[in-house]
């Protein structure tokens, strides 16, 4: 997970390239801070609107507390 300007972004493990822009529902995005940076799952609705996909985010589980893949 990473924040991007603004947003904070589902990235791919390896590449580190934008999977997503993340949304919370119910609760402010402000919370997705505390994970950037870490190895996360997220669970919601994946929305596509032109090049941009976002998700509206019902639950995210951390996996690690870092994106290394070791």
């Amino acid at each position: 997970m990473d924040q991007r300007g603004n947003d904070f972004v589902l990235t791919g493990d390896k590449e580190l390239h934008e999977i997503a822009v993340l949304h919370y529902v119910g609760i402010s995005d402000d919370n997705f801070a505390r994970e950037v940076g870490h190895k996360v799952t997220v669970e919601g609705t994946l929305s596509k609107q032109g090049d941009t996909r976002t998700m509206r985010v019902t639950k995210l589980t951390t996996i690690s507390e870092s994106c290394s893949s070791e």
